[in-house]
């Protein structure tokens, strides 16, 4: 503990605690203490946001301001493990016995009602109204009529 001027270094100084925060200070610095310590706790301060921050002069800056990286992101459907683990063990058994294993399907694909292709959940949301656009853009096929000779 260092002395100030004016202050005696073998004198006992008398600890006083702060009302606000329950502190213990000299009787000379409460007062200066307690100056700072109320306008510390009736001001409110942002909160810091890192992300922001980080993304300041990047490409990924547009979509912090837009506020689209606090949007919860859905959670992922449940696999069927049970209905997979069957799908294994029929192939497992097709390969011991050396018949043709049966082909592969996944409930989780959608399919296309246009070229009735199979995709994934967030593939089909972008490949669906593309290929519906595809086809009704589609020209008719041509007729071919014969030559007489």
């Amino acid at each position: 503990m260092q002395v100030q001027e004016g202050e005696q270094p073998d004198a006992e100084i008398s600890l006083v605690s702060c009302g606000i925060c329950g502190r213990k200070f000299g009787e000379n610095r409460l007062a200066k203490h307690m100056k700072i310590c109320n306008k510390v706790t009736n001001t409110t301060r942002k909160t810091f946001d890192t992300t922001k921050k980080r993304a300041e002069g990047t490409d990924y800056a547009s979509y912090v301001a837009k506020g689209t990286h606090l949007k919860e992101q859905p959670k992922a459907k449940r696999k069927d493990w049970k209905a997979a683990h069957e799908e294994f063990q029929k192939i497992v058994k097709c390969a011991r016995t050396g018949a043709a294993a049966p082909p592969l399907e996944n409930p989780d694909y959608e399919t296309c009602p246009h070229c009735n292709r199979k995709f994934n959940e967030s593939a089909a949301k972008r490949h669906i109204p593309l290929c519906g656009q595809r086809n009704q853009n589609k020209r008719p096929p041509m007729r071919v009529t014969r030559a007489k000779k």
